[in-house]
Order: C-alpha cells, then sequence, then structure tokens
C-alpha cells in the first residue's frame, strides 16, 4: 500500500508522525527544546523520551554520515541547523 508522503524529510528517512513533529517543533523553536517538554511528549504518545530521541536519530543517521540530529545541551535538545539542512526536503 503506497502512502502518501507529505513528509518534511527526504525521502530516504523513515520517521514516524510522532517523531517528525517533535523534529517541526524544535525547529519552530530556535532549535532547541527543553528536556521537560520532550519528556511530556513522549509520555502523551506512549514512549520514553530517550527512546523518542534515539528513534529520531537513528532515523537520520545514515544520511548525516552517523551523526545525531538531536544532542542534549544542559536541559535542552538542541538540532544543529546544518544538519537540519541535509535531512530537508
Amino acid at each position: 500500500p503506497s502512502k502518501e508522503n507529505h513528509s518534511i524529510f527526504k525521502p530516504d528517512i523513515n520517521m514516524g508522525k510522532v517523531q517528525e513533529e517533535l523534529v517541526k517543533r524544535i525547529i519552530s523553536n530556535s532549535f532547541e527544546i527543553h528536556q521537560d517538554e520532550v519528556d511530556k511528549y513522549a509520555t502523551e504518545n506512549g514512549m520514553f523520551k530517550n527512546q523518542l530521541i534515539d528513534s529520531i536519530n537513528e532515523a537520520c543517521q545514515e544520511l548525516l554520515d552517523g551523526e545525531a540530529l538531536i544532542e542534549e545541551d544542559n536541559e535542552n535538545y538542541i538540532i544543529e541547523e546544518s544538519y537540519y539542512n541535509e535531512i530537508a526536503k
């Protein structure tokens, strides 16, 4: 079954809606988000925070030559803008 792909990412990035939504939130928040917010969002979607972040990073890993899209920075998670540009359409 072909599914419509309205993803903001390049086609070879296989990411679920929950993951994509989180990335969108981080991007719209100047490429960072507080860990508590991610925790809350993950819980609402029946996931653990680390599980969610890891699944996003794994989805992007190949395109980013093994680099992590989302990194921890004190209380926040941040996305390196240049990495985002690598995976975005």
